[in-house]
């Protein structure tokens, strides 16, 4: 770890200065004098407040602690499953300069925060041509180390997706090739990086953001899928001989409408080996449908 103690007059790792307490088992620190055993327990306050800073941004604010009044109940959790994590993504990302108590300093979303260090630095510029603003506000920098991080962060996203929308072309232009047929593989591979461009495109400065968004939005919640299959299932147990007089969809004339919604209740979406979990080139479709 970064952050240093100083015990028994040695400079060392907060890492390197825990040791096993022989009668407990639990981790303390190395011998050290009364007054660098309380420093090196303020510095090792900073260091779990940062880790938990961390681990927010990477993985959404889930402590109970912070639980909100929603997600105190089952049936709040069902309602906010896979929405949780947009508020805290739309903050790391567009959040304007706060104080962040849990890292002592200075913080903001790394898209927002690199946008506004660029835009000022261009304002201020006295240097005509766009290649010389450019070199003049490089320059006249005075961002620190953490907003260097923050605008690699934006780099990264941007690229990513400028990476992710090229090999999406090159594949839809192989798919709609009509002298080779597409492999399985292939659905497989373009459903992967189409439905990654579209996660990441909805929280990033991209020209898709605002649909990408509104997609996942509009899409149902968990809890109100679930209970739809469940209701179609229990009422087609009125009539489990009833089966279907012509095609509908997927389901072709002569199944029965009993295994239809009992395979719908399991998540399929159809017959077992043409549902979207074994048919890519179904997914697919489905996945471009809802992006219009």
């Amino acid at each position: 770890m970064k952050r240093k103690v100083v015990l028994g007059g040695k400079e060392m790792s907060l890492y390197e200065a825990y040791k096993v307490n022989p009668v407990d088992g639990k981790l303390i620190f190395k011998q050290g004098t009364k007054a660098e055993i309380e420093k090196a327990k303020k510095i090792e306050v900073e260091a779990i407040n940062e880790i938990r800073e961390m681990n927010r941004r990477l993985n959404g604010n889930y402590t109970s602690m912070s639980k909100s009044v929603l997600s105190q109940n089952a049936g709040g959790r069902m309602l906010e499953l896979f929405r949780k994590f947009l508020v805290p993504v739309l903050m790391n990302r567009w959040r304007g300069d706060f104080i962040n108590h849990e890292i002592g300093e200075v913080d903001g979303g790394f898209y927002r925060r690199t946008m506004g260090n660029m835009w000022r630095a261009w304002q201020t510029s006295t240097e005509a041509g766009i290649i010389n603003k450019l070199r003049d506000s490089l320059k006249r920098s005075t961002v620190v180390q953490q907003d260097k991080e923050k605008a690699m962060k934006a780099l990264h996203d941007v690229v990513l997706l400028a990476i992710l929308s090229s090999l999406v072309a090159i594949l839809s232009i192989m798919e709609d090739d009509d002298d080779e047929e597409f492999p399985m593989a292939g659905y497989y591979l373009l459903y992967l990086l189409t439905t990654t461009r579209g996660e990441i495109a909805a929280f990033a400065p991209w020209y898709t953001m605002p649909a990408e968004m509104l997609r996942i939005l509009r899409s149902p919640t968990a809890m109100t899928t679930s209970i739809e299959r469940s209701i179609k299932l229990v009422r087609q147990l009125l009539d489990p001989t009833a089966v279907y007089q012509r095609d509908s969809g997927v389901w072709t004339k002569g199944e029965s409408k009993l295994k239809a919604r009992f395979l719908q209740s399991l998540g399929f979406t159809g017959p077992i080996f043409e549902s979207v979990q074994f048919d890519p080139e179904t997914a697919l479709k489905n996945f471009r449908m809802t992006q219009k």
